[in-house]
């Protein structure tokens, strides 16, 4: 089944240019995870795509997808590793991983808001048997 795109945008303001520096993805679950999975649940159909849109301040520009996430073990490989944090009382089972995208990719992405530029993280399939999926996304600005 196909779930409507849900798009979450970092977004810099029309003055700004940002450097992105890390990426951070947690997700909290009440099964245990592993490899094979997303987070808990079975591994994903379309994917978590994270991409790039870079305007030309013209109205127009395009799209460059940087990867697409299906399961933990992909968002490993592209991360340099998974946490795997098991349930302890009375809390949940989590699944993190954090990259210097520097490190990782040899490059920082910029994004310069006069153009329109910004970076997205699109989920296409249904998550809402997790507990929580977060995406954290830092950086700084240019020049300061």
């Amino acid at each position: 089944m196909f779930y409507a795109p849900i798009a979450f945008r970092v977004i810099p303001d029309l003055n700004q240019v940002w450097h992105i520096i890390t990426i951070t993805i947690s997700l909290t679950h009440n099964g245990a995870s592993d490899s094979s999975l997303f987070g808990d649940i079975a591994a994903l159909t379309n994917g978590l795509t994270l991409r790039a849109f870079k305007g030309d301040g013209q109205g127009g520009g395009q799209y460059r997808t940087f990867t697409n996430w299906k399961t933990n073990a992909q968002i490993g490989l592209d991360f340099g590793g998974v946490d795997y944090i098991p349930k302890v009382g009375g809390g949940d089972n989590a699944t993190f991983a954090t990259a210097s995208i520097k490190l990782v990719a040899g490059a920082v992405p910029e994004l310069n808001g006069a153009n329109g530029d910004y970076l997205e993280m699109l989920v296409q399939d249904n998550l809402s048997t997790l507990l929580t999926a977060n995406g954290k996304i830092q950086g700084h600005v240019v020049g300061l």
